[in-house]
């Protein structure tokens, strides 16, 4: 589909807003609210909701690392992932009662908002490039 450049403008920052809402939000941020609940109902204790803190800062910057070289023909195939993936783990942690299992879960959502950063960024930044 072709579209005037001004539609087509709106659409991929619309769709940029999408990833990076899920990603940024659901992944990075969405524990913050999400941790009180856990600690009162006993799954998790200080220290391992620090350590599930951790793991999503370690992930974070392990997808950073891992993305430093994406090429634009990937980045739209790795949004998509990034932003299942990243509802998937989020559906998770409402079922899941191993501690551990929430510290990989953090983990792998740290590097999932890696990824739907810097993918939107690289898909953005083509968009660009192309007139």
């Amino acid at each position: 589909m072709h579209f005037r450049p001004e539609i087509r403008a709106l659409l991929l920052a619309l769709a940029g807003a999408v990833v990076l809402a899920i990603g940024m939000g659901y992944g990075r941020f969405s524990y913050t609210g999400i941790l009180p609940v856990m600690l009162k109902e006993g799954r998790l204790s200080l220290h391992q909701g620090n350590l599930a803190a951790s793991a999503n800062y370690a992930g974070y910057l392990i997808g950073a690392l891992l993305l430093a070289r994406a090429k634009p023909a990937d980045a739209r195939r790795l949004n998509m992932v990034s932003v299942g993936l990243t509802i998937c783990g989020l559906l998770l942690l409402a079922w899941i009662t191993s501690p551990w299992a929430v510290v990989a879960i953090r983990g792998l959502a740290g590097l999932l908002s890696a990824v739907s950063l810097i993918a939107a960024s690289i898909v953005a930044a083509a968009a660009h490039e192309t007139p």
